[in-house]
């Protein structure tokens, strides 16, 4: 049996080890489940301000509530989240930018003053017309020579807004005739065709 001064100091510190080691236990059992508590906090302030929620991670009170544990968590999360956010930046920019590239791309045509473009949706104000073997773009006031869209085979489905903006099927649209100009081949991969002139059928 140990006595004196060092065996008084050696039962201390055995005494004193076993209290950190149960300190250290009940540490690593309570810091998981006070994080889960924590998440839907975590959470909430990631979608409102994430510096506010990075300064409540490294807060003292923060460390000493829910244990050091728990704030590696939280910053994993941090973390996490950001680099998420970073992914879907990257997509939203790579999908813009591609709208950007395909919009570079759209084909355009003019015939005097006859202007085409190809375009991918029709407005909500655009209203179906009568199918027709021939449209009149437009009719010059000296010659009367006219702009004539004509279709591939019968006729056109098209559709025209409030503002007089007239819009034919892509697939159906074959070229574009005056007497003065060569004939335009309109070819297109596209829905639809918007023609800026005021149309009349015949």
């Amino acid at each position: 049996m140990t006595t004196g001064v060092p065996g008084y100091l050696i039962v201390k510190m055995s005494q004193f080890s076993k209290r950190i080691g149960a300190v250290f236990v009940l540490v690593v059992c309570l810091a998981p489940a006070a994080f889960i508590a924590a998440l839907p906090a975590i959470i909430a302030m990631r979608l409102i301000n994430e510096t506010l929620a990075d300064a409540f991670f490294d807060s003292p009170a923060a460390v000493l509530s829910t244990g050091y544990v728990t704030l590696f968590c939280g910053r994993l999360v941090s973390r996490l989240w950001k680099r998420k956010r970073a992914i879907d930046q990257s997509t939203h920019g790579e999908n813009r930018n591609i709208s950007s590239m395909r919009n570079k791309r759209r084909k355009q045509y003019r015939q005097g003053d006859i202007f085409i473009e190809e375009v991918h949706e029709l407005p909500v104000d655009a209203k179906r017309q009568t199918r027709v073997r021939r449209l009149v773009v437009a009719t010059g006031e000296a010659t009367g020579h006219q702009h004539v869209l004509s279709p591939k085979k019968e006729a056109m489905d098209w559709w025209r807004n409030d503002a007089g903006d007239i819009y034919v099927r892509g697939a159906e649209v074959g070229r574009l005739v005056h007497e003065e100009h060569d004939a335009i081949e309109i070819l297109t991969d596209a829905p639809f065709i918007l023609c800026r002139r005021q149309l009349e059928f015949t």
